[in-house]
């Protein structure tokens, strides 16, 4: 299973994942994972922790930019782990015309 589908199945099952220096934790909300999801994020873990690390780094930018997170939260993860490699110029240059294409201006993420 790849790493977007296993953070995505974790969120439905209420479990919040992120990445804490080279660790996976998890923190239950109304949910629990079960055995057969643990054990495939014990086997993702290398992808799992890109991901995620990609989302925060491309958060970060939107944040910078003065951008609702919820704007970088959409993207794709393939989006999100590319833009990993970028500079947060290049990255808030992304969200923006990503934004502009679906005709969305800051002015409406503010309101």
């Amino acid at each position: 299973m790849n790493a977007a589908l296993l953070v995505e199945q974790a969120s439905h099952a209420g479990v919040r994942v992120w990445a804490d220096g080279d660790k996976l934790r998890f923190k239950p909300g109304h949910g629990t994972l079960p055995p057969e999801l643990i054990e495939e994020f014990r086997q993702s873990k290398p992808e799992v922790m890109a991901l995620l690390r990609a989302r925060a780094t491309v958060e970060s930018a939107a944040v910078y930019a003065g951008l609702p997170v919820e704007v970088a939260q959409a993207l794709p993860a393939a989006d999100a782990l590319a833009c990993d490699q970028f500079a947060t110029a290049i990255v808030v240059d992304y969200l923006r015309a990503r934004a502009k294409r679906y005709g969305l201006t800051v002015l409406q993420w503010q309101a």
